[in-house]
């Protein structure tokens, strides 16, 4: 090798030039960071800058130590200012008009059900005062479909018996109405609460309805138009299965609200899969269940079948749509039921002995 050239590759000289390279780098480096801080803070001081919390969707999947808390308070005495007198000596009796002071809460949807003072629940306050006689087989009846029609809705509650209960539908468009006529008539009502079903999208639930792949936010958003519909129930009568089988968590927090707000629970689906009654019996909440439906019954096969349930366990709950049909013979076969010793008596008094 040339000695020139082999000077000039020294080892020293290559040591000194990557020096000066590293040196060049890492000043070039911390300009960029420096100058990158200054860049970025200028940016950032120009901005309208906005803190947002996200605060996740919250529903309580155990309430059973909010249940007891107000067991404990119900204790107490309650003044008596807390629920309108009433005389109810006979079922025709009218019951006071709803809403009570001090039992709702304003919302963009309306008025909501609350527990008021002294812990007074809507179910306690809007209940058909009633005590049941138990050495008679007992049946209790809700009724759905009313004010659907205009032609079945005229008269209705002359052709029917205050002794049952009426399951009123978000979807009839002068439903508070109808929550007031069937009060000053005497009966004892519930709010319809709309779930999917194993039929969907053939049943389908509507636009207010609860539905298994929704988000809990759009469920509870729907569950909130529901309740505001109107007033004076009891509690939500609702039909539940396995379509809610892989989203039970999302079913539990909105089922989870109505108990908190002090509601009873209607479960009407009378099978096995229904979801409902494990919640409510876990805290505790009023709830009855269904344990005969009419699907294609007349009226008197649906009675019959009701009386014998209730020969054999002392209970019956039935849940029957309005039909002309229906109507034609409805008293004198509820008639027939009662002097033949079977007591007619609301849903919700039949919800606390679960």
């Amino acid at each position: 090798m040339n000695p020139a050239i082999k000077h000039a590759i020294s080892p020293k000289a290559i040591l000194i030039a990557f020096g000066c390279a590293s040196l060049v780098y890492i000043t070039m480096l911390v300009l960029s960071v420096v100058n990158g801080s200054a860049v970025l803070e200028s940016i950032e001081s120009k901005m309208a800058v906005q803190s947002i919390v996200f605060e996740p969707p919250v529903f309580v999947e155990d309430i059973s130590p909010i249940i007891k808390e107000q067991q404990a308070l119900e204790q107490e005495s309650v003044s008596g200012d807390a629920l309108p007198s009433m005389d109810m000596s006979s079922a025709q009796e009218p019951l006071p008009p709803a809403p009570y002071d001090g039992l709702t809460e304003e919302s963009q949807y309306g008025l909501l059900p609350v527990i008021g003072k002294n812990n007074l629940t809507p179910f306690k306050a809007y209940r058909k005062p009633y005590v049941v006689d138990v050495n008679k087989p007992v049946i209790a009846i809700g009724i759905k479909g009313i004010g659907l029609s205009q032609s079945l809705y005229d008269g209705i509650f002359e052709r029917l018996v205050p002794l049952v209960s009426v399951i009123l539908s978000p979807y009839v468009d002068n439903v508070d109405d109808v929550q007031k006529t069937a009060r000053a008539k005497g009966y004892e009502t519930w709010m319809l609460l709309p779930l999917e079903t194993k039929k969907f999208p053939y049943d389908d639930p509507g636009s207010m309805g609860i539905l298994a792949k929704a988000g809990l936010k759009f469920n509870q958003d729907n569950f909130k138009r529901v309740l505001a519909r109107t007033s004076g129930y009891a509690g939500i009568a609702t039909y539940t299965d396995s379509a809610f089988l892989d989203s039970q968590t999302m079913l539990n927090g909105v089922l989870s609200d109505a108990m908190i707000r002090g509601l009873g629970v209607f479960e009407m689906n009378t099978s096995r899969d229904a979801m409902s009654l494990k919640l409510a019996i876990n805290n505790r909440a009023p709830h009855v269940a269904a344990s005969i439906k009419a699907q294609e019954r007349t009226i008197e096969q649906f009675l019959t079948a009701l009386k014998k349930e209730a020969q054999q366990e002392r209970r019956a709950v039935g849940v029957l749509n309005v039909t002309p049909a229906m109507l034609a013979s409805f008293q004198a076969e509820i008639k027939k039921a009662r002097e033949e010793g079977f007591e007619i008596v609301p849903l919700s008094a039949l919800a606390d002995e679960f």
